[in-house]
């Protein structure tokens, strides 16, 4: 099953959807930190696995 990352915007008027070419959660985890250090303008990330939320990160100064 593929990981997914929402970005979602400071001002929560739109999402940003990735799939991730991770095979574990870590890994998942880690490219998601890497797209919202990426994408400045996003308040937090969430990680999916399926329906499943694993990771829900801020970004940094958030």
């Amino acid at each position: 099953m593929t990981y997914f990352c929402f970005l979602d915007s400071v001002d929560a008027t739109s999402t940003y959807m990735q799939p991730l070419d991770a095979d574990t959660r870590d890994e998942a985890i880690e490219e998601a930190q890497v797209l919202l250090a990426e994408h400045r303008s996003q308040a937090a990330a969430r990680v999916y696995h399926g329906d499943n939320l694993i990771a829900s990160l801020p970004a940094q100064g958030q």
